[in-house]
């Protein structure tokens, strides 16, 4: 058998050709895997509690994409602050290259710092701290508003798409069809004036008398908020139902409720 050498060349040229592609396949696969990494700083949610229950809700890119600018952050932290606090006032607590908080004041109850927060960071990471319409005064504890935290989610769920949360950080191709990750959580506690912690006992959606509940009540958070290992990966044509359906069940079957299935689903058509 003769050797060829132009087959030879030709047969180590694509060998070449096949491992440069092969490399490169494999740099953008992996510069495409989630990582789930900008989400990370948005847990604790068991160990929070103040004068009101809060809703904390936190969405980030599933993938880490790269920082703006560092003269160009705060303008476009302020923008999604704009957004999320469009029916009042707001004001800009912290500015740093790191970070962005942004706080409600307004009625706040009193030696409570803030009514709501904002804290926004390089990494497209948006945490929201949202007061809930439900306080603890002189023994007495209002029903716990969820269609106040459906509509909270709901606007964040507008904002996951909206322009000022893409602009977060540097553009990339494709950026409206990224997906996002989600943590959402409610504080079980609250505390009253003289500082006495407290459950809440009731909702006030339609129907949620009804529900059944376990006679020992002891409503919970987890760290990193309900149905977390669900809320990852988020894509942008899913709906805000998608989002509050899994969290909703692992609420209600975290504070002792007997069907979570079903009280999610009378709560969504409630709200």
């Amino acid at each position: 058998m003769s050797f060829d050498p132009i087959s030879a060349v030709s047969t180590k040229a694509s060998d070449r050709v096949f491992g440069w592609a092969l490399d490169r396949i494999q740099a953008t696969a992996g510069a495409l895997r989630a990582d789930h990494a900008p989400i990370w700083p948005c847990s604790g949610f068991a160990n929070e509690y103040s004068y009101r229950f809060r809703l904390r809700v936190g969405i980030a890119p599933s993938r880490t994409p790269k920082p703006l600018p560092v003269a160009g952050f705060a303008a476009r932290a302020r923008e999604v602050a704009a957004w999320i606090f469009r029916d009042g006032p707001f004001h800009v607590d912290y500015a740093g290259k790191e970070l962005v908080r942004v706080e409600v004041r307004e009625n706040a109850m009193p030696k409570e710092q803030f009514v709501h927060q904002l804290e926004v960071r390089p990494t497209g990471l948006v945490d929201l701290r949202w007061g809930l319409n439900c306080i603890v005064e002189e023994g007495r504890i209002d029903p716990l508003p969820l269609r106040e935290v459906v509509d909270a989610v709901q606007r964040m769920h507008d904002l996951s798409r909206a322009p000022a949360f893409h602009a977060l950080h540097q553009a990339r191709r494709a950026e409206r069809h990224r997906r996002v990750d989600w943590r959402v959580g409610i504080t079980p506690r609250a505390m009253d004036a003289v500082g006495a912690s407290f459950n809440w006992v009731r909702l006030d959606t339609p129907g949620s008398e009804s529900f059944s509940r376990a006679e020992r009540i002891y409503s919970d958070c987890p760290q990193v908020g309900y149905a977390a290992d669900r809320l990852l990966g988020i894509k942008p044509s899913q709906t805000a139902a998608d989002v509050l359906k899994p969290f909703l069940d692992d609420f209600f079957a975290h504070s002792g409720f007997l069907d979570a299935g079903a009280c999610t689903e009378t709560t969504l058509s409630a709200c």
